[in-house]
Formats: structure tokens, C-alpha cells, sequence
């Protein structure tokens, strides 16, 4: 991405809108004449005085706004909190106002206020005993609120004198019927170890006057709109976001400030790297530990070293403490909060609050103080017999080549591979390639670690960490050029061809690797690895879209592995003919292939194979209408399976939902994938991430659509993947004339790659699109790309077994329904898409049921106007159950062009929308015949309340009376 020219210098307020209307709320009590406090308390960087300052800001119109902030050495003035406060606004007072406020405590306040002491005219003499400064203070505040509600803001109150405290203390019990809110900041840890400012707001917070209000950091979706905002654009880079989530853990201050130092040092935002923290931030963590003691810095540095959580055990082996001795310190860090404690199943483990700490910690370790640190904590993980862990501070402690390092994590490697742990095996070969130079003959030990059958690599999990195992193989290649072993050449230029394909896609590059691997395997008389070869670049050929032979490829291995009786070659080619049948339109052979898979890999206790097949059944059934099926499929996925969001899951959820009409549940599947993956982008999961685009499309979040169509682009799709994300884009397009091209594209595409299913919905959406944009020929280019993939498939149109399904007989008609319409051949599309809705609808594909009655009551609406607002009200419930915003609003138009009793139709369904659930329970029993007494005695509210309520919906509704609802109740769906 190129470097923005600017940012924003004060990004808008992000993320807190349910605080500030928290806030707000209690600024409309004190408005009343009731005295509130509100305490709002956060770590540093959260975010609480930028809270408090916008609603400062929102409110300062209508209110007077006084601020003031507690400083580290402020305990030596006398009320000096609300001396600050009150001298800002006093110092922009004419004197005859300041006589006026103070009235006859004037000059009492001449020792407290420069500005009275100026008006007064002589110098402060005696002090007053502290009830009448009390007394003029609170004489001050209520003057003030006379004329508008006053807000005063005191920040960072753990530092607050203790005469300011009292005075808080005072003013609140003794303001009573002014209209004055105190807003007061403060962080948790600091307030806990203050006695006095805790002892005052426990008070003020038992006596109801004060609200404690805890700001938390902000979650991921707000980070995102953060970095939108403050760089100025639509759609933030989607690693970019992850890599500020995930280092400023939703701390704003952190997340501004190393956005910021990214573009100052001109990073590149798509692939975010920092060289060194921004001093500002690495000052305040400095500041915040600059008062411990040497055990306490030594543990937070051991800490800081280890880079993750850590168990109270391994602290204690490694930093040479006693139990007692270490418990003693980690109390202290926890106090301060640098420090965070988890216990679970009787373990305790620690680790450093937050990553700005941890890395400024660590970079303020000398770099001989960091290698030795390193050093101690690798040689004592390996005591303990944790060689993974071990490794990278091997990486970070000894030098390139070192033996007992290179020893120790190919050793760690073994295991990996042996426990067929892909994130940890990918993890231990990245520290090899720091370790082991190249041209170095101890590759050649890394190969021999490599399992033949690795099944994480046949099972294309390892992708999106895949450029490690590339650079490591072209190493192990290097050494092993013009060796008499083929079997370990084999097994190199095989993994690599893995690799190569469903990381970086370069299909071309794979299938030379892969071709290679097959004919050294033949070559060493090794048929079964010389199989897995061959379904490999059947995947490849699939990749680079030819799906036609990835199926024969698939079919071939199928039978020499049964032949063989080799099972777990047997699955992999049974995954390849599954998904080559339903990508090619055969679901009956999608579906017998996935449950034989499913038995095989229950008996083989092949967990990730299983969950794989369940998923893929479940899509294949779907496809053909059996959701019901589908979603039993993969609720018992998910029980199989507590890992089931490493395999494809979750993007199969997101297409089961997407197909019944289900948006806000395809939405939330596509949201816990995105946690899951923590932003890496994979190709495997790439083909699923179009669809949950579409599916936010449908929910009327475009900016939300958008991000995933540029998540999907960052995997290096498959040819399936880029065809689908030319659809999506279709589909995003706001214009008809927009749309039609791109989807014309992607129908044209998915019909070349024989993704006859795929082309079948984009087909409905092109017909729709021309429908809109009165393009008669592009909806006869939809229709007969429709009737030609069904011929094609081998037999009459709308009469194959491939697309003989009612859904897809309901696509067809839905589809010939928008040409006839287009055509402006009302009677057939009419009844093209009545035959279309009962299908749909016997199925429970709501949202295609909804489309369905959309063009039947536009095809009813110019002979039949009562039956087409019929059917346009319908229309507008499903898509209002679906959640699908875009397409009720295109209804709600529809129905409102179809004269006065459409609009009024259409103003009744938009109003039913605005109803709050209380005021629906009283329309509903209205309708009902009840009286108001009767439905307040249900309902356990008042008789005028039930009136307020029916007068609201009234208004709201468009109707005139009681009578005229129940007259219109069928009309307005109530």
C-alpha cells in the first residue's frame, strides 16, 4: 500500500457509544436538579479522558464545562482540583459576574481564587477555617448552575489532594436540587493504592450518588474503524489491523501511536512491521516502572524474555527464586498492573500485561544482557523437556551454526512431525533456517525428520505459514542436487509442490514440482507415494481451475488406492473427488463420496478428515435444499470436534446460511473464522470468504463486504476463489449498469470452469440486475446460461440429475421470471415466479423465497395491484427476518409506486419496523380487542401508558385511530 499523505491529527471517538450514552444519561439526571458523579476508570491509553472530554465537547451548548486535572505533586495546595477548575472560567468573567457568583463569599475565596482575590481588591489574608471555603465553593457551583447544567471534569483523581477529595465529597451531599454532574477519571490501579480517593467515591457510590463506569480496551471491529478514520479511507488493510489489534490489545492511545510510526517510517501498511516502538509510548512505560525495585525489574524483564505466559513453576526454575521469594514480587507487579495472573485447573501462569510493556522492556535490555537471558531460559526449557519452547531463544541466543542449538530443535522438529503438530513443526523449521546456514549438510537431517505421509501436508494445513517450509526445501533441494536417493528427492520436490500451490498459488511452479516428485517416487519403485504425487496435482490442476482434471486424477487414485488397500490414500482422494463433484454440479456423488470418507475416517481416528467430510456433506446437502440436514451435520462437526475451526468449518457455515437466507448467521460464522485465523490469510479457507461478502451485502453493511472481498484477494485465490470474488464485487456494485458487467463476467468465468452450481446463482443475480437496469439482453443472457448448463450436463433443460433439484429448478424459473418481466411479459413472469416462491419456500431458502415474491408482485402489480401489494408484503417480512436491508428497502419502494394504497402499505411496513417490542405487545393485544385496562393488567403497565404507547405506534403506523388499526391489521402484518 502506498504511504498515506496525511493522517488524522484527532481522530473522532471510536468505539464508545454505549459509554457515552451512559454518560449522557447521567447528565440528563443532574439536569433535572439531582446531583450525580460518574467515575469513569481505565489503564493508560484507554481511552477515559478522551470519554469524558467528547461528552464535554457534545454537550457544550447547553452546559457549562469546567475541567481540571490532579498532578503528581498537587497535594500541597488546598482544594486545588477545584481551584483549577473554577479559576478557568472565573479568569474569562467580567467582575461584576464574579461578585455575582461568589455573592457574600467573596472573600472567603480571595486565599483559593486569583480571579476573586483580583475583584476583591485586597491580598489574601487569613485563611478561613475550611467548613466556609466548603461553604463558598458550593455558594460558587450553585450560582453557576443557575443558568445552564454544569459539568465539571476531574481527571486522573487517584492524584487528587486530599482537600480536593473532601471537597467532592461535600459539594455532592450538599448541592441538592442543582443541576451539576461530575465526570471523574482515574486509574484503577493508582485509585486502589490511594485510601483517601477510594474511601471518598465507595462513599459517594454507596450514598447513590456516583455510577462507576470501567472503560475496557476496544474490540476488533472498532480498532478497524479507528484505523479507517485516522488514515482516511474506506477499507483498512487487513493485516494491518491485526497487527495493531493484536499489539495494542484495543488500547487506542497504543493503536494511534503505532499506526502513526508506521506511516512516519514509511512502512508498508498491507505487511506492518515496526522497527522500534515510538518513544512517547515507550516513555510511558518507563514512567510506569521506573519506581521497581531490582527482583521486581529482573522478573519483569524474565518475564519480557519469554514473550508469552508463563507457569509459576517455570518462573521458579528458571529465575533462580524461591516460591516465596517470586510470590512476594508478582503481587507487587500484579498491584501495578504490569502484570496479569490466570488460573486455570490449578495451573498459574503469568505474563507481562500488555505488548507495548513487554516490548519496551525488552528493548531497554542491553543486547548482551537480552543473548544471555535467552540462553539461560532455552537451556532450562530443554532441562524440563520442553524443546519447542526452547528453540527460539535458541535462535535469539546462539550463533549461526551452533551445534547444541541446531541439535536441540531438530530434535524438537521430530517431535512435531510425529505428533503432526503443523503450526509447531512450520514454527521449529523457521528457527532452523536462522541456525542452519545454507549449503550446510545438516538439511539433509531436517529432510530426514520430514514423515513421507505427513498428513498436514496432504491435508493443506500448514498453508498460510508455508513460506517457511519453501526456503527450507529449496535448501534441502540445493543439497540434495544430482543424489542417487530419489525417495528423499521425492519427498523434497513433493512438499514443495504443496506448498507452492496452496500458499503462494502458483500452480504452474507446483505442478513441476509435483510431476517431478511422481515420476522419482516411480522411478524408486515407491507406487503409493507415486499416488499421493498424482492426487496432489490433481489439487493443482483445481487450483489453477480445472476442475474437470482434478476429477479424473481424483477417480484414478481412488481405485490403485483400494487396490492397495492403502485407507489414508483412500480419504485424501475421496476429499478430491468430493469437492471436484459439488463444484462440478454432481451432489449425488459429492454425497456418497463424503460418507464413505466419513466412515473411513472415523475408523482410522482421522479427527481432521472427519470434521472435513461432515462439512463438505453438509454443503453438498444445502446445495440440493436438505438445510435441515446440513445444519444437524455440522452442529455434530462441531461436538466431534473442539478444533473444528482449523478445518474449513466455519467457511461452510458461512455458505449453509448464506443458501437458507440465514445473513446475520452467515456473518457472525465468517467473524469467529476472522478470530480464528487472527488475520492470516488461507487459500483453503479463501473460497468462503466471497460469500460471507455477499452475505454482508445483504445485510446492508457494504464497508463490512468490501473488507472481506480484500481479505479474499490476500489469499492468492484458486481460480474457484477469484471467480466467486467477481461475483461478490457484482453484487456489491450499487448501480444495476455496475453490476451487469461484473456479474456477466462471473457467470462467463464459473461456466468455463465447469462450476455449474456457482454460475447457477450468479445466473439469478444477473437476471435480477438486468431486471433493475431494464437490460432485456443481459436477462436473456442469464436465463441462457442457465438452460445451457443444464443441457450441457447431459441432458434437457431444467431435466439433468445434476441440476434437477428444486432449488435449481427454482433458480432457473426465478431467473426466466426477471427476462419475461424485463420483456414487460408480466402474465408469464408472474407465473414463472409464483412456481419459484413455493419451491423456495417448501425448502426454506427465505431469502430466495423473498426474491421470489419481489418479482411476483412486480409481475402482479400492472392487472392484479391487490395480489402484487400482497406479494410485495410478503416479500418485505422475509427479507425482514433474513436481515437483508438492501432488498426490503427495494421492496418497500416497490410497493410504495403502486399507488396511494402501496405507499400506504409501504409507510405502514416501515413503521411496524420502527416499533419498539413494548409498543408491538400493545398493538397486538389492541388488535386483539383488548381495552387499555386490560392490557396494562397483561403487560403490568399503566392505562395511560398503554395509551402513550398506542398513540406512539399510531403515528408511527399511519393510521388515524383504534379502529382504523384493526380495520388495517392483515395490511400491516400485526
Amino acid at each position: 500500500m502506498s504511504r498515506p499523505v496525511r493522517a488524522s491529527a484527532t481522530p473522532r471517538l471510536v468505539g464508545r457509544a454505549g459509554e457515552v450514552a451512559e454518560l449522557e444519561a447521567e447528565l440528563r439526571r443532574s439536569s433535572t436538579g439531582e446531583v450525580r458523579c460518574a467515575l469513569v476508570t481505565a489503564d493508560p491509553g484507554v481511552g477515559k479522558t478522551r470519554l469524558c472530554a467528547e461528552v464535554l465537547v457534545r454537550n457544550r451548548r447547553s452546559t457549562l464545562g469546567l475541567r481540571a486535572r490532579a498532578l503528581p505533586l498537587g497535594g500541597t495546595a488546598s482544594f486545588a482540583l477545584w481551584a483549577e477548575a473554577l479559576e478557568r472560567h472565573l479568569a474569562e468573567c467580567d467582575p461584576d459576574t464574579v461578585r455575582e457568583l461568589c455573592g457574600g463569599v467573596l472573600a472567603d475565596l480571595t486565599g483559593l481564587l486569583r480571579s476573586v482575590a483580583a475583584v476583591h481588591g485586597d491580598g489574601p489574608g487569613r485563611e478561613p477555617p475550611r467548613l466556609r471555603l466548603l461553604a463558598g465553593l458550593t455558594t460558587v457551583l450553585r450560582n453557576l448552575a443557575r443558568d445552564a447544567p454544569v459539568v465539571v471534569f476531574l481527571d486522573d483523581v487517584h492524584l487528587a489532594d486530599a482537600s480536593s477529595l473532601d471537597a467532592l465529597s461535600y459539594l455532592a451531599r450538599n448541592l441538592a436540587g442543582s443541576r451539576v454532574l461530575v465526570l471523574a477519571a482515574a486509574r484503577p490501579a493508582e485509585l486502589a493504592a490511594n485510601a483517601v480517593a477510594s474511601e471518598t467515591l465507595l462513599g459517594l457510590e454507596q450514598d447513590g450518588i456516583m455510577r462507576r463506569l470501567a472503560l475496557t480496551p476496544l474490540e476488533r471491529e472498532h480498532v478497524r474503524t479507528l484505523v479507517e478514520v485516522v488514515l482516511g479511507q474506506d477499507v483498512a488493510p487487513e493485516a494491518l489491523v491485526e497487527w495493531l489489534f493484536e499489539r495494542s490489545r484495543g488500547n487506542p492511545l497504543f493503536a494511534i501511536g503505532l499506526l502513526r510510526s508506521l506511516i512516519d517510517e514509511g512502512a508498508d501498511l498491507d505487511h506492518p512491521r515496526l522497527n522500534r516502538l515510538p518513544e512517547e509510548m515507550s516513555q510511558r512505560v518507563r514512567t510506569r516502572t521506573r519506581t521497581l525495585d531490582g527482583p521486581a525489574l529482573a522478573t519483569l524483564e524474565l518475564l519480557a524474555t519469554f514473550g508469552r505466559r508463563v507457569g509459576l513453576e517455570e518462573l521458579v526454575h528458571v529465575g533462580g527464586r524461591t516460591l516465596e521469594e517470586l510470590g512476594s514480587i508478582l503481587e507487587a507487579l500484579l498491584r501495578q498492573r504490569l502484570v496479569i495472573e490466570e488460573e486455570r485447573d490449578a495451573r498459574i501462569s503469568y505474563e507481562i500485561a500488555h505488548p507495548v510493556i513487554q516490548e519496551t522492556i525488552y528493548q531497554d535490555m542491553a543486547g548482551a544482557r537480552r543473548r544471555a537471558m535467552h540462553a539461560v531460559v532455552a537451556r532450562a526449557l530443554v532441562q524440563s523437556g520442553g524443546l519447542a519452547a526452547a528453540a527460539p531463544h535458541f535462535v535469539r541466543s546462539a550463533a549461526v551454526g551452533d551445534r547444541e542449538a541446531i541439535s536441540t530443535v531438530i530434535e524438537a522438529f521430530r517431535q512435531a512431525e510425529a505428533r503432526e503438530s503443523y503450526h509447531e513443526a512450520l514454527a521449529l523449521l523457521d528457527a532452523l533456517l536462522a541456525l542452519i546456514p545454507v549449503g550446510d549438510a545438516r538439511w539433509l537431517e531436517v529432510l530426514d525428520v520430514m514423515a513421507p505421509g505427513a498428513e498436514w501436508v496432504v491435508d493443506h494445513t500448514g498453508d498460510t505459514e508455508a513460506a517457511t517450509g519453501i526456503e527450507a526445501l529449496r535448501r534441502i533441494e540445493a543439497q540434495l542436487e544430482g543424489s542417487p536417493d530419489l525417495a528423499r528427492r521425492g519427498l523434497a520436490k513433493l512438499r514443495l509442490g504443496v506448498f507452492l500451490a496452496f500458499s503462494t498459488g502458483d500452480a504452474a511452479a507446483a505442478a513441476r514440482a509435483g510431476t517431478q516428485a511422481r515420476e522419482l517416487f516411480e522411478s524408486a519403485g515407491q507406487r503409493a507415494q507415486a499416488l499421493v504425487a498424482v492426487n496432489e496435482l490433481g489439487w493443482f490442476a483445481g487450483i489453477a481451475g480445472d476442475h474437470a482434471a482434478q476429477a479424473i486424477a481424483a477417480r484414478s487414485v481412488l481405485a490403485d488406492a483400494e487396490e492397495l488397500g492403502d485407507r489414508v490414500l483412500t480419504l485424501q482422494a475421496l476429499a478430491s473427488v468430493a469437492w471436484t463433484s459439488w463444484l462440478l454440479g454432481n451432489f449425488a456423488d459429492a454425497e456418497a463420496a463424503m460418507r464413505r470418507s466419513m466412515a473411513l475416517a472415523r475408523a482410522e481416528g482421522k479427527l481432521y478428515r472427519l470434521t472435513w467430510s461432515q462439512s463438505f456433506l453438509a454443503l453438498s446437502l444445502a446445495l440440493v435444499g436438505r438445510l435441515d440436514e446440513a445444519d444437524a451435520l455440522l452442529r455434530e462437526a462441531r461436538i466431534d470436534n473442539p478444533a473444528y475451526a482449523d478445518t474449513t468449518l466455519l467457511e461452510i457455515a458461512v455458505w449453509c446460511n448464506w443458501i437458507a437466507g440465514r445473513f446475520p448467521a452467515a456473518a457472525e460464522a465468517w467473524r469467529e473464522s476472522q478470530s480464528w485465523t487472527r488475520g492470516s490469510t488461507s487459500s483453503r479457507r479463501g473460497w468462503g470468504i466471497p460469500v460471507a461478502a455477499v452475505s454482508m451485502v445483504e445485510l446492508g453493511d457494504r464497508e463490512a463486504a468490501r473488507a472481506c472481498l480484500v481479505r479474499a484477494t490476500e489469499t492468492k485465490p484458486w481460480q474457484v476463489t477469484a471467480d466467486l470474488c467477481t461475483w461478490a464485487s457484482g453484487c456489491l456494485a450499487e448501480r444495476p449498469q455496475d453490476r451487469v458487467p461484473r456479474l456477466l463476467e462471473a457467470v462467463d468465468q464459473m461456466r468455463a470452469q465447469g462450476c455449474l452450481p456457482l454460475a447457477a446463482f450468479a445466473s439469478v443475480d444477473l437476471a435480477e440486475a438486468a431486471l433493475d437496469g431494464a437490460d432485456a439482453g443481459a436477462a436473456r443472457r442469464a436465463t441462457r446460461a442457465l438452460q445451457e448448463m443444464t443441457t450441457r450436463a447431459g441432458g434437457s433443460t431444467l431435466s439433468t440429475p445434476e441440476l434437477n433439484h428444486a432449488l435449481f429448478r427454482g433458480l432457473a424459473e426465478l431467473a426466466l421470471a426477471c427476462e419475461r418481466l424485463a420483456a414487460a411479459e408480466s402474465e408469464d413472469a408472474a407465473d414463472l415466479a409464483r412456481r419459484a416462491a413455493g419451491r423456495f419456500g417448501g425448502l426454506h431458502t427465505e431469502a430466495f423465497h423473498g426474491r421470489a415474491l419481489h418479482v411476483l408482485g412486480r409481475a402482479l402489480a400492472p392487472r392484479h395491484p391487490d395480489e402484487g401489494r400482497g406479494a410485495l408484503v410478503a416479500a418485505i417480512e422475509v427479507f425482514t427476518e433474513c436481515g437483508a436491508e438492501g432488498r426490503r428497502e427495494r421492496s418497500l419502494q416497490a410497493l410504495a409506486a403502486l399507488g396511494q394504497a402501496g405507499r400506504r402499505a409501504a409507510s405502514a411496513r416501515a413503521g411496524l419496523r420502527e416499533l419498539t417490542p413494548r409498543q408491538r405487545d400493545v398493538v397486538r393485544l389492541a388488535v386483539e380487542g383488548r381495552t387499555a385496562r386490560e392490557i396494562g393488567g397483561r403487560l403490568h403497565i399503566g392505562e395511560r401508558t398503554v395509551e402513550t404507547h398506542l398513540a406512539n405506534a399510531y403515528v408511527k403506523l399511519g393510521v388515524a385511530s383504534r379502529v382504523d388499526l384493526v380495520r388495517r391489521a392483515q395490511e400491516l402484518g400485526v
